[in-house]
C-alpha cells in the first residue's frame, strides 16, 4: 500500500543526497549546510504554526447545547 511517510522516508534521503552530490565540482559541505538549514527552517516554521493552533483554549460547545 502507498503512504505519504514511506515516499518521505525513502526519497527525502534520497533526494537530499541527489541534490547534495549534484555538482562534483562544487563544495559538498556547503550544499549539505544549506541544505539542512532549509529543512530545518521548514520544521520549525510547522512546529510554530502547529503551536500557535493548539493555544490552550478549550473547543467551543457544539450548537444546540
Amino acid at each position: 500500500m502507498f503512504c505519504l511517510p514511506d515516499v518521505l522516508l525513502q526519497g527525502g534521503p534520497r533526494g537530499l543526497i541527489w541534490y547534495v552530490t549534484r555538482d562534483p565540482q562544487g563544495n559538498v559541505v556547503a550544499n549539505l549546510s544549506g541544505t539542512t538549514a532549509f529543512l530545518l527552517l521548514g520544521v520549525l516554521t510547522v512546529v510554530n504554526v502547529t503551536c500557535v493552533g493548539k493555544d490552550g483554549r478549550p473547543p467551543p460547545p457544539p450548537h444546540g447545547q
